[in-house]
């Protein structure tokens, strides 16, 4: 598990992917409630509640981009792609940091471009990896998470 959350070697398949989006999303939603930050805020929150929204952010996207480097890694992709998405996730945190964006009284154009950008990549992001077939055995970043290291042997089929 500790590797599944903090290592960015090897690959992982669909399922642990899926189990460590899954977990990283609850502590998100667990600190986020212990620190009363609201979830779907009627104004804009004040900046104390953002700093803090800001550091629980910092706290998941080391997680969140080991997991996603991995499932890369799985598609036979760079880690370094990554930076797309996760990118993306600081760009937001830090524009809502500041007051830019996330006003849901004065929505304007930075938060439209940004939700495109965060609808058309986190797409992408969730088809690449969430449920494409990863690369059947060995690849450049290691074993095939579902077969194991041995080579040749009788794992369990992709799925």
């Amino acid at each position: 598990m500790i590797n599944l959350l903090l290592g960015f070697e090897g690959r992982i398949s669909r399922m642990q992917f899926w189990i460590g989006m899954l977990i990283t999303a609850a502590i998100e939603l667990i600190l986020m409630f212990v620190f009363d930050v609201p979830y779907f805020p009627a104004e804009l929150k004040p900046a104390s509640v953002r700093l803090i929204e800001f550091a629980i952010q910092l706290v998941t996207i080391y997680p969140t981009a080991a997991i996603v480097v991995k499932r890369l890694h799985d598609r036979n992709q760079p880690g370094f792609y990554s930076i797309w998405l996760l990118g993306l996730i600081m760009l937001v945190a830090f524009t809502n940091l500041f007051g830019l964006t996330d006003d849901p009284k004065n929505p304007n154009w930075l938060d439209w471009i940004l939700g495109l950008c965060t609808i058309v990549i986190g797409l992408a992001f969730l088809f690449e990896l969430g449920f494409r077939r990863g690369t059947a055995g060995e690849n450049r970043f290691g074993p095939d998470p579902l077969r194991g290291p041995a080579v040749g042997g009788s794992g369990p089929e992709r799925t």
